[in-house]
């Protein structure tokens, strides 16, 4: 759990706002001559089709977010800069257009260090706002120059909210479930309509990997007990997610672990490729981490089931 706090940008970090005073622009990264690189924000459109062009290595992202991405301020930060630092209010969160930073944790002994390089493409600032906490617990300082796209609070909360209306995002213990949502928000998506019976992908198959959030509807978890034979490991309710286990192997076409099979009358999903959910956990720490814990609470449930240890029910938040 991440605590924030006020945003303290340095004050010689040159900030191009969205009224039109002149500035450093963010797209010099594009090759623009250096007449161009100082003028007035771009309009929506414009930075849009420059979104797309910068992130083009990374994939595409979401609707929802490239248009929240056409409500960002564009930030430039000169090296030594911070984009925030520790117990700073957390009033936004940062996409790095160009340029490196780092991520710097504090301990408790007063000591701090770098934990993580950001660079283009990098998410970051993202933890608090879905902790919903107030205040940084870690810095990020600019390593070299850097251009950055920066969302405010309350549009990145709004945008949450109204992508997502089937995901409780509110409330006490919904960290999880506002990261899910975040990833719904962040990668591009496709609708899914599954049935009583279907199998959505069968334990040892080698498809390619994706990763599932269900919206309405059940499903269930089926492994092999240490005899070979077929057991139910859990159920899959609205508002969670599945294939993240497999998702994570360096293999896209890694064997699935378990099979998936809709028990409901119908189960509506949606479904993210494993390129573009790749590429969010290797820009998001937070999508990163919670992926990794949730692998590994699974795995630790699936062993327990199967050697009828009595495991309590694993609902992935």
């Amino acid at each position: 759990m991440l605590r924030l706090a006020r945003l303290r940008v340095s004050s010689h970090a040159r900030l191009a706002v969205a009224t039109g005073a002149a500035a450093v622009a963010p797209f010099a990264f594009y090759g623009l001559d250096s007449q161009l690189a100082r003028c007035e924000q771009p309009p929506p459109t414009t930075r849009r089709k420059l979104v797309k062009q910068l992130t083009h290595n990374y994939g595409n992202y979401g609707t929802s977010f490239i248009a929240l991405l056409d409500r960002a301020e564009s930030v430039h930060y000169d090296e030594g800069d911070y984009f925030f630092q520790r117990g700073d209010h957390a009033t936004h969160l940062y996409l790095v257009m160009s340029g490196e930073a780092h991520l710097i944790a504090h301990e408790k002994s007063g000591e701090s260090h770098q934990i993580d390089t950001l660079s283009a493409g990098s998410i970051c600032g993202e933890n608090a706002l879905l902790e919903k906490n107030e205040a940084r617990s870690r810095t990020i300082v600019a390593h070299t120059p850097c251009e950055v796209l920066r969302i405010e609070r309350a549009a990145f909360e709004e945008a949450l909210r109204t992508t997502n209306p089937h995901i409780r995002i509110d409330g006490a213990n919904a960290s999880g479930s506002r990261i899910l949502a975040f990833i719904n928000m962040v990668c591009p998506t496709e609708p899914r309509r599954a049935t009583r019976g279907e199998v959505i992908f069968k334990q040892g198959d080698h498809t390619l990997c994706k990763f599932y959030i269900v919206n309405s509807g059940q499903l269930d978890i089926i492994g092999k007990d240490r005899y070979g034979r077929e057991m139910k490991i859990d159920t899959i309710n609205a508002g969670e997610c599945f294939g993240y286990v497999a998702m994570l192997s360096p293999d896209l076409h890694a064997e699935k672990s378990y099979t998936i099979r809709c028990t409901s009358k119908e189960a509506d999903l949606v479904v993210v490729n494993g390129d573009d959910f790749h590429r969010l956990v290797l820009h998001s720490r937070v999508v990163s981490t919670l992926m990794k814990n949730l692998t590994g609470l699974a795995k630790q449930h699936a062993k327990e089931a199967q050697y009828h240890k009595g495991a309590s029910q694993f609902r992935g938040w």
